[in-house]
């Protein structure tokens, strides 16, 4: 049963380097996901939470996929990052410029400050959210 619907940022810092194409093959590969020692919500992660992937910076600004958690936080012993397992984890062709979806999301209440919204690695978001991006996503021409 699903608990959270999460937005979270797609891990690319100092321990990840490469391009967002090398990490999102990282991620599908190894069908795990990184998660920074000091983020927020870490311990709040369950098996069945539904997750979309976000890429901020410059190159960025785009929701770029889709997965489901497939088992809890594990806890590794290097200073880095623990990870969480994923299943049907599907990266899109064409990803969504956030400004595409940024008016329809309940979550970001002050339109002209929306990235304070995507800090901190996971964020929270409603049902209603997840579902109405995955129907714009849907909605796309590919």
């Amino acid at each position: 049963m699903t608990k959270h619907w999460l937005f979270v940022s797609v891990p690319y810092t100092d321990f990840n380097k490469g391009s967002i194409h090398e990490m999102l093959e990282k991620i599908t590969r190894s069908k795990t996901w990184p998660i920074g020692k000091r983020t927020g919500y870490r311990y709040e992660l369950f098996e069945g939470d539904k997750i979309l992937f976000y890429q901020g910076g410059e190159e960025g600004k785009k929701i770029v996929g889709a997965a489901v958690i497939a088992s809890g936080l594990t806890k590794t012993k290097d200073s880095l990052c623990d990870y969480v397992m994923l299943r049907e984890i599907e990266f899109w062709r064409k990803p969504v410029p956030i400004g595409e979806v940024l008016t329809k999301l309940s979550f970001v209440r002050d339109r002209a400050r929306w990235g304070i919204y995507f800090r901190g690695g996971i964020v929270k978001i409603s049902r209603e959210d997840y579902m109405e991006i995955l129907r714009h996503v849907r909605s796309l021409p590919y």
